[in-house]
């Protein structure tokens, strides 16, 4: 490290001199400044080992005593016991304000590089009554600057997809239709742009080859029913896919030389990582609505679509009506509940069981993109990921986060909130989407629904019963690898 030299500090105001001293000078102390932080600038500003490391510099500079002990004030200061205990609060005043600073720098990181230096500001007060914690969990969404986010998404299809997807002269390829949504976020006419509509085509995935969906029960209790899918919306198309089906769609989708072929290979002793890739690429290539098995599909997804709720946000977008892009539902809303980190990655979190969208929407790249990084493929090796070397003896708690994280719902709201805070400039964060109105909330081409959407009968979080009008869909949870925290 490089050796600094000391740097003299003026005096605020004149310290009061003894009789001994009166003759001598004043001498300000000295302070030995932090090292310097990293010249690169695709470092972060301050992260939390650099701001940890760098307190530690924050030091008086010591000198001995005559008798040899260290101590803080040198000699040629008043000695008397009134100026000490000054000096020592203004010390302790000084050190508790650098230890503040270094918290909040240490949460909240900053990037240095950017195409949008507005947007790159400290948040020195938390969110929310959660505190810093709750937007420490966020840390990783991601700028806000649309040039920073259009360049990340085309960086990663280059590698992710084959060249048939990346013709930019094919007006259906993946690029250009991705660019197509990021061409509307950076018109300067006040009337937002057509949105994409929804494809009309109902996805679900199955392990067993040739099995024929129908309701099943748990007592009075319908838990599984995907038959229900295609009752209720009759107009559809519906697709139900085997796993080997799965297999040769996305071989021949992808092409061997793709980069999402590599996940999805490393991924085959993961089933559930797998399906949670299998879902995102699906919708990203064909759009429409993805849901699980164990879904029951309560009212037609045209009545999704009816959003009569007013207009949201500031962004361009903000204003947008009709048919949404993207609809996505709540599935935790942790509220003031201090556990919240024990049962769920972010304190706000998107259902993933079910979503529609709009083929190619910069939402679901951005999660494959997510999805890719999480998995490491970069590394030497494929077993040095974390992800592939958690202990035999995990927790099943610790092994439902770890997939959650991975490639789950996680990746998938920071996806949606990244997107949310591209088209309004930076205006929308993570707890924008704190308590959803009944009628849902609708930012540019994408609507949010309130907890009771997707995710009725829970009993908690405010959800609304199974029989609810706003209830669209119910999760029967039959099978499921998810523990369900204690009411």
């Amino acid at each position: 490290m490089k050796a600094f030299k000391k740097l003299p500090i003026l005096p605020l105001f004149q310290l009061p001199q003894s009789s001994e001293d009166s003759a001598e000078k004043m001498k300000p102390l000295d302070i030995i400044p932090p090292s310097p932080l990293s010249a690169h600038s695709d470092q972060p500003l301050l992260t939390p080992s650099s701001a940890s490391s760098t307190s530690k510099h924050w030091l008086l500079s010591p000198n001995k005593g005559p008798k040899g002990p260290i101590s803080f004030l040198p000699s040629h200061l008043p000695t008397s016991s009134s100026f000490r205990r000054r000096l020592i609060l203004i010390a302790a005043f000084l050190i508790t304000s650098l230890n503040f600073i270094n918290l909040y720098h240490s949460s909240f990181p900053l990037t240095v590089r950017t195409s949008c230096p507005d947007l790159v500001a400290p948040r020195l007060i938390p969110s929310s009554p959660l505190g810093p914690r709750a937007d420490e969990a966020f840390a990783s969404v991601g700028s806000a600057c649309l040039p920073d986010y259009r360049d990340e998404l085309d960086s990663f299809l280059s590698d992710a997809f084959g060249p048939a997807e990346l013709e930019p002269t094919n007006p259906n390829s993946t690029i250009s239709r991705m660019h197509a949504y990021l061409r509307r976020l950076s018109q300067a006419e006040e009337t937002p742009a057509r949105v994409m509509p929804i494809s009309r085509v109902i996805h679900q995935t199955t392990r067993e080859k040739g099995f024929v969906p129908g309701p099943s029960r748990l007592g009075e209790v319908v838990i599984w029913d995907p038959s229900s899918w295609q009752r209720t919306n009759p107009d559809w198309d519906y697709h139900l896919s085997a796993d080997e089906e799965e297999e040769g769609w996305v071989r021949e989708t992808l092409g061997e030389n793709s980069g999402l072929i590599r996940a999805w290979e490393a991924l085959g002793n993961e089933p559930v990582m797998r399906a949670d890739l299998w879902r995102y690429l699906k919708l990203a290539m064909v759009g429409g609505v993805y849901a699980d098995m164990d879904t029951r599909c309560l009212k037609p997804v045209e009545r999704w679509m009816e959003w009569k709720g007013g207009r949201a946000g500031e962004g361009k977008w903000a204003t947008a009506e009709g048919e949404p892009s993207v609809i996505v539902g709540i599935e935790a809303d942790v509220g003031d509940r201090a556990d919240w980190e024990k049962w769920w990655p972010r304190p706000i979190q998107l259902v993933q069981w079910t979503f529609a969208t709009a083929p190619s929407h910069p939402i679901l790249i951005d999660t494959l993109r997510r999805l890719v990084s999480a998995l490491d493929l970069a590394s030497p090796t494929l077993s040095r990921s974390r992800i592939f070397t958690a202990k035999t003896a995990e927790s099943e708690a610790d092994r439902i986060m770890r997939v959650v994280k991975a490639t789950g719902p996680a990746p998938f709201t920071d996806a949606v909130l990244r997107y949310l805070g591209v088209i309004t400039g930076g205006k929308f964060g993570w707890s924008s989407l704190r308590n959803v109105p009944p009628s849902g909330l609708r930012i540019g081409d994408v609507l949010v629904l309130p907890i009771s959407g997707f995710s009725p009968g829970v009993k908690q979080m405010g959800s609304e019963e199974i029989n609810y009008e706003g209830a669209y869909v119910h999760h029967g949870f039959a099978g499921t690898w998810k523990l369900k925290p204690s009411r």
